[in-house]
Formats: structure tokens, sequence, C-alpha cells
């Protein structure tokens, strides 16, 4: 049976920069709120309990995946009568940092899918079985399992997020990441999957939400770069078309010339670089 503790033990992270730990209360457990250098993600095996970050407070029970970022005070306080069992994992923050998506997950509790959780709990294991096992490569292979359970924990945060956005939720978060990926954009059928919505919502959305065509809004954002480009850089028509997105020039030329009434060189002369 493992052994149960009344406060906290301390954490020190190896080397690699990856622990993973257990942490059985006893009943009276305490914890003075406290925060560490290290990221910490709380997997609760049993019991039920709160944990307090800041002003905020988290419930949790067995099931729940809690997140606490660097430098987040907190303190645990189970619940009367059903002290807490908590699986723990500390990443060392540079390790983190190499997936900016994992570094902008919410502290507290993570709200996942059932699907997600049943991974995270499937790499959980595999991160304490290469732990348990003191063989060459062990080191190498918990930071690995540690970037994978949290880009799990990444997909899993943003599906549970896409179950509760409505539909025009889904196109106006499309629509402020298009702003970033223009460039890159695929076909329309394409584009309406990536928001989860049939091709026909998809463009009777974009079209209420920016009085555009989904084909007017890409060109739009394409040719207002292609514009700024021409206008600050000596760069060739032909490189700043593909950069807009463009695989064959005379396309490119085609939409210039059809939104600017003119064409690239042409502008780009008349912006005093010619």
């Amino acid at each position: 049976m493992a052994a149960t503790r009344t406060q906290p033990a301390p954490i020190e992270l190896p080397a690699c920069g990856v622990i993973a730990l257990e942490s059985h209360h006893a009943e009276g457990f305490t914890m003075a709120a406290s925060s560490h250098a290290f990221w910490e993600v709380f997997f609760v095996l049993a019991g039920r309990g709160v944990f307090r970050l800041g002003e905020r407070e988290e419930t949790c029970t067995p099931g729940h995946l809690i997140l606490v970022p660097p430098g987040v005070a907190h303190c645990i306080q189970d619940a009367p009568g059903a002290p807490l069992s908590l699986s723990v994992l500390g990443i060392r923050a540079d390790l983190v940092a190499l997936d900016p998506d994992a570094a902008r997950l919410p502290a507290g509790r993570l709200e996942l899918t059932e699907g997600a959780v049943t991974q995270v709990r499937r790499e959980w294991r595999r991160l304490w079985f290469d732990q348990s096992r003191p063989l060459p490569g062990a080191a190498a292979l918990r930071v690995a399992r540690a970037l994978r359970l949290l880009g799990l924990l990444v997909r899993g945060q943003l599906m549970a997020e896409e179950r509760g956005l409505t539909s025009k939720g889904r196109v106006r978060r499309y629509l402020a990441e298009l702003e970033q990926r223009f460039f890159e954009v695929g076909s329309i059928d394409d584009e309406a999957t990536r928001a989860g919505l049939s091709r026909r919502r998809f463009t009777q959305l974009v079209r209420e939400q920016t009085g555009e065509t989904w084909h007017e809004r890409v060109t739009r954002l394409r040719m207002n770069h292609a514009q700024h480009l021409l206008a600050t850089t000596r760069r060739s028509v032909t490189s700043i078309a593909f950069e807009c997105g463009y695989d064959e020039l005379s396309s490119f030329y085609r939409s210039f010339r059809r939104q600017m009434d003119m064409t690239p060189t042409e502008f780009r002369e008349g912006s005093g670089l010619g």
C-alpha cells in the first residue's frame, strides 16, 4: 500500500527536466500556498478536493487534470473523508516553451473530451513505465513522453472548446486565424471542413460577418499584403506573388489588375520604388 502524507513532498526535477511521482494524502493533509519554477500537471486518481490557484478554486474528482504553470501560487484542500491521491508530472519550463501552444494552456482544470482523457491516461502510463526502468535512453524517452502528453492536452483542450462554440463562433475564430494564414489556404471545401461546418453554412456565415464572399476575403487579404510588399521592399514580383499564396504568376497578375486596375509593376512605380 502506498504511503500517505499529511504534507506535500518537496519536488526536485532531475537533469532531464521531467519527473513523474504520486502523492497520496492522509486524513488531515494540509498545504500552504506555494509556487514552483516548473510546470505541474496533476491527474486525480482518487478522492475529492479543491485546488486553489490565486483567487480561483477548481473542484476535482477522479479523472480530472489540473494544470499549474510556473509561478502560480497554489494549494490543495481535500474534501472531508475523501483524501486525494494524485499522479503528478513536473516539467521544466524551457521544455514546455518548445511548443508555444502548450505554453498557452490555461491554469486550472482542463476540460477535455473523454477520448482525449483516454489518450492522456495511456501516455501517462507509458511515462511511468519509462521512468521505472533504468534502461539506456530512459531519460530521453521520459522527456519525449512528457512533450507528447502536453501535445495531447493542447489538442484535447481545443477539441473541447470547439464543441462549445456555435457556428458563428467557429467562423469568427476562423476569420481571425485567416489574417495570419491567407497565403496557405486550401479550397473552400477544405476551409469549411477546417471550421467544422458544411460548405453552405460556412459561406453563408463568412458573408454575414464580413460582407464578402470567402474568395473575396482571401483575395483582399492577399492583395493588401502584396501592396505592402510592393511599396516597401524591392523584392521581385515573382517572389511577392509566391509569398501571397499564388503558385502561378499569371493568376497573381490577373487578381492584382482586377483589384487595383493596374499591374503590380505600375503600382510599385506609383509608390516611388519603381
